[in-house]
């Protein structure tokens, strides 16, 4: 069903650009040139966050600046190409020449003698299998110092001519006002930006707790605190606890880092000395890893990841270097802050897209000169059940339902595909669970919205979001749970 709406709102898009206004052809072109690319993510943050530290560790290589230079005043693109390339793009949407730029263990780039304010973005192009479904858009920090810096991220995604994105990493330390304020901003936005997902990262998890060894228990338990903040939970579908530089840097551990924390984990006292703190570590025992090579494990994996890797090594001396970045990456929270982009981005990129489309097509003055136009967008539009999913599970969070239980909106959150639209993450069983088992499942879920849909003392806003957990079950006992 999703993929025939995306098919109808590009027939209509497409219908459109053949008699485009003046000045409205370039706009339209590139929301149809949209259908066809990869899920762009923004990730945004308040200044030193770690936003590009998170966006080397989804890419699974140190491809973004993590110092303060121009090029992090700049929204940069990062995206799959043949080989290493970075493009200036002006504001009026003009690239100019290759940049000159240094790969060393971060990629440094020379704007030469471009004023930063001109360049409208960056397009970093890399040859990385993990760009090949996504493109990574670091923003500026907002909360900067210099004002125009801050603007630049927040228009980048809240202004109405803003470009659209798919899904928002927003990285929290904390409750600090100024993030409760840029979320509202971005929620608040016209156009398909608005509803979209945006997941809460507790960035730099392990250095917020001290960096022990239960630090990410610790954070753990504060993303989930976070999550369940009514002031964050109607801006953020979640909240992921990730330690970015320990998953940053896991991915390509190297073969002297890893001899390096063997010999470290084989002290007689196990290092437990030297582990204490930063300085204590820097200074170290005598024999190993000299002052310089334990002051670049500290830059690579923090106090927290040295930590765990030295604990690793004392329970299993013998561990490969393999096994030791699988283990560290594991305990990093990558792997689920990727896990809930498959389910809040990825699997609903094709809904998300249609809605971006129709609600920027709903202000074309193209649209709005041919009935015929209007009429068959307000047909898609109607008949469009992805996208009242969307929009229930955005009012879900966002607001306080009269009669529906803690428990009830979580099991209609499952059910409108906020956990992943396949029929058993919708209905709360695995991937081997029995079809007969979801079937009965899908009915009574459809008994139960249906029974509060149509009870005479239900809220009206309760009726409506009832009405789509109804619509729901009826798609999926018609068409993958249909009787034999």
């Amino acid at each position: 069903m999703s993929e025939q709406v995306a098919t109808q709102t590009r027939v209509l898009l497409r219908s459109m650009l053949e008699r485009a206004q003046p000045g409205e052809a370039a706009a339209l072109q590139a929301l149809d040139e949209l259908f066809d690319e990869p899920a762009r993510i923004a990730i945004a943050g308040m200044v030193k966050a770690g936003k590009s530290t998170l966006l080397n560790a989804l890419v699974g290589e140190r491809v973004a600046p993590t110092d303060a230079g121009e090029c992090t005043r700049i929204p940069t693109w990062y995206r799959k190409g043949q080989h290493y390339e970075v493009r200036a793009v002006d504001h009026q949407g003009g690239e100019g020449g290759s940049l000159r730029f240094v790969r060393g263990d971060e990629l440094v780039v020379d704007l030469g003698e471009r004023d930063p304010a001109a360049v409208d973005h960056l397009v970093v192009a890399c040859p990385s299998t993990r760009l090949g479904h996504q493109t990574l858009i670091d923003l500026p920090g907002h909360s900067s110092l210099s004002v125009d810096v801050s603007e630049r991220a927040r228009s980048f995604l809240v202004a109405d001519d803003g470009t659209p994105v798919d899904g928002v990493l927003y990285l929290l330390r904390h409750r600090h006002p100024a993030d409760l304020e840029f979320l509202d901003a971005f929620h608040g936005a016209g156009g398909g930006r608005g509803a979209m997902g945006a997941i809460g990262v507790l960035s730099r998890a392990d250095e917020v707790f001290g960096g022990g060894l239960g630090a990410m228990d610790d954070a753990t338990r504060a993303a989930d605190s976070l999550r369940d903040d009514p002031r964050i939970r109607g801006l953020c579908q979640d909240v992921v606890p990730v330690a970015g530089l320990l998953a940053e840097s896991a991915a390509g551990l190297r073969d002297d880092e890893v001899v390096a924390l063997r010999h470290i984990a084989g002290a007689p006292d196990g290092g437990a000395e030297a582990l204490c703190s930063v300085d204590a570590f820097r200074v170290g025992g005598p024999g190993g890893p000299d002052a310089d090579e334990r002051q670049r494990l500290l830059e690579r994996l923090g106090l927290f990841g040295v930590r765990v890797a030295v604990e690793i090594f004392q329970r299993d001396p013998d561990r490969s270097a393999d096994a030791l970045s699988s283990d560290l990456l594991a305990m990093s929270g990558i792997g689920q802050l990727r896990s809930r982009l498959d389910s809040v981005v990825y699997q609903r990129l094709v809904d998300l897209r249609a809605r971006t489309v129709l609600e920027r097509l709903a202000t074309s003055e193209t649209l709005r000169g041919d009935p015929a136009a209007v009429a068959e967008w307000e047909r898609i539009e109607v008949n469009a059940h992805g996208l009242r999913e969307l929009a229930a599970a955005a009012t879900l969070r966002r607001a306080s339902l009269p009669g529906l239980t803690g428990e009830a909106e979580a099991d209609l959150e499952r059910l409108l595909g906020v956990f992943g639209v396949s029929v058993s993450a919708r209905l709360g069983g695995s991937a081997d669970t029995d079809p007969e088992v979801l079937r009965r499942r899908a009915l009574d879920q459809h008994q139960r919205w249906t029974s509060l849909r149509e009870g005479p003392l239900t809220a009206p806003i309760t009726q409506q979001l009832a009405a789509v957990g109804v619509r729901t079950c009826e798609a999926l006992l018609t068409t993958e749970l249909a009787a034999p």
